[in-house]
């Protein structure tokens, strides 16, 4: 947390959605981009291309990060710390003797935090959803650029039809 405002790529990581893919999942994605036997050849990343396609390789992974993280969040009915918090306040009220006034304020801070759970695994999913959206974003852009390298080294063929 800085001044307050909670950073935001703490956040990401935090949930998973934006954590730095492991070098594993990148060279799959390389295979697949450059074809086989990318991951045995030695890599140039001053070549325009190779460069591109480390990014592009790193965009996908992430990309499938962000999915897996996507799909974990939308099986969530209620956030766990404030079914914590709704535990204990559930242990004072039986273990405790309370007077009238007590034992209706501590009722109301249970339906209050049965709300905030709800609405904290709402949050929590479209969150999941706009870090799903960056990472398409960034790896369409990848894309774009690894295609317009590529197109560069790989000119397109031209039919010419008598």
């Amino acid at each position: 947390m800085v001044g307050g405002i909670i950073d935001r790529r703490y956040n990401a990581k935090t949930h998973g959605a934006q954590s730095r893919p492991s070098e594993v999942e990148i060279l799959a994605h390389l295979e697949i981009i450059l074809g086989d036997g990318a991951s045995d050849m030695r890599l140039d990343p001053s070549d325009s291309v190779t460069f591109a396609a480390l990014e592009l390789a790193d965009r996908e992974a992430r990309l499938d990060a962000a999915q897996a993280a996507y799909v974990a969040a939308q099986s969530l009915e209620r956030d766990g710390e404030w079914d914590a918090m709704i535990g204990s306040i559930e242990d004072v009220l039986c273990e405790v003797y309370l007077n009238a006034r007590d034992l209706r304020e501590g009722r109301a801070r249970l339906l209050a935090c049965n709300r905030q759970s709800i609405e904290a695994a709402l949050r929590l999913k479209l969150l999941a959803g706009c870090y799903l959206r960056e990472a398409e974003s960034k790896r369409h852009v990848a894309l774009v650029a690894y295609l317009a390298c590529a197109e560069a080294d790989f000119p397109k063929r031209t039919i010419s039809h008598p």
